[in-house]
């Protein structure tokens, strides 16, 4: 009996140790997939930081792809351009003088013609390009990042239109990631000063220079850019300053490119404008210049302006606009001109 007996606790003792061999096997094959999901969390999240920042050059035309004996990297445009455009030129010139030695002297007694024909070509392709560019229309957002960036954004992306963002600065987790995000969608990122306090702002020169240079800075440190196009609070027209030459002045020592706007959804003051008059108010300014700067506002309290979005986009488009994001390229629309005041 007591043989038996043994032979049952030793068979329990088996069982006991094969249950606990079976539970590590489990917790083991439980415990990897989720250490290497961690692993492959951290690398992807680290993979697409880099990915925005290559996305942003990219978008911005700064870097392109390049190809090599060496492999795959990324070079400034203008560096492939010149170096694609020169390795061109010596092998078409190459090939040229070696397969029509005689090609040089009859391209000599056409130059004439070709001089003209080329000068031809040129004129109607410029008049041609200027047809189609005859009306545009800028889309500009004051005062953000808030809590309507991303619907904005999203009303963009569905209308597949780049616009412009005079932001403020904010340096909480969620407007350093609007920032990126207006970069990253392709759309210009342009400042409006840090602070937006017009007392502080227009008491003096130096106070707006060190309001600048703290929004700079942020804006720096959340994309790793600088803008160079910006916006007066009120514009550069604004009753409350009454020097404002002389911010113009430092804008233009600066290399700011600075704009105001000819058309608005009037949707800075409260909020009981409606979606049918913010897209009223647009249009009766817009359909009056061939390029339209629209002042709009990107706040938490401007609902009705992210309504009023598609609609104002559908009519411009059917009124024959198109529709970009600013930039250096793109002459200003002044209130003040900064040129008068650089010539005074």
């Amino acid at each position: 009996m007591n043989h038996e007996k043994t032979i049952d606790i030793e068979h329990r003792k088996r069982i006991n140790r094969m249950k606990k061999i079976i539970i590590y096997i489990a917790i083991l094959f439980i415990l990897v997939p989720i250490i290497m999901c961690f692993i492959l969390f951290f690398k992807v999240h680290r993979l697409e930081s880099q990915l925005k920042d290559l996305l942003v050059s990219i978008d911005s035309g700064e870097m392109v792809v390049k190809k090599d004996d060496n492999g795959v990297h990324f070079v400034y445009a203008k560096e492939a351009v010149d170096e694609k455009t020169l390795a061109q030129s010596s092998s078409q010139a190459s090939s040229e003088k070696k397969d029509n030695p005689d090609k040089e002297k009859n391209a000599q007694d056409k130059s004439g013609e070709k001089e003209d024909t080329t000068k031809a070509q040129k004129t109607t392709v410029k008049n041609t390009d200027k047809k189609k560019e005859e009306k545009v229309a800028y889309l500009t957002f004051d005062d953000g990042p808030s809590e309507r960036t991303d619907d904005i954004l999203k009303v963009l992306k569905s209308k597949k239109v780049k616009a412009t963002f005079f932001v403020v600065g904010k340096s909480d987790e969620r407007s350093m990631e609007s920032y990126q995000k207006i970069l990253a969608a392709g759309h210009t990122l342009a400042m409006h000063t840090y602070s937006h306090d017009y007392a502080y702002l227009y008491e003096s020169l130096e106070h707006f220079q060190k309001d600048m240079k703290e929004l700079q800075d942020l804006l720096y440190d959340a994309t790793g850019q600088i803008p160079t196009i910006f916006r007066f609070p009120g514009g550069s027209s604004t009753s409350k300053c009454d020097h404002i030459e002389e911010y113009i002045r430092y804008a233009n020592e600066q290399g700011w490119i600075y704009f105001d706007w000819n058309a608005s959804g009037e949707d800075a003051v409260g909020e009981g404008s409606s979606v049918e008059q913010i897209r009223e108010n647009v249009m009766k300014d817009a359909l009056k210049h061939d390029t339209a700067v629209i002042l709009l506002h990107d706040a938490q309290g401007k609902a009705t302006t992210v309504e009023a979005l598609p609609s104002i986009i559908d009519e411009l488009r059917s009124n024959g606009y198109s529709l970009s994001a600013i930039d250096k390229t793109v002459k200003p629309i002044q209130h003040i001109s900064a040129d008068k005041v650089k010539n005074q």
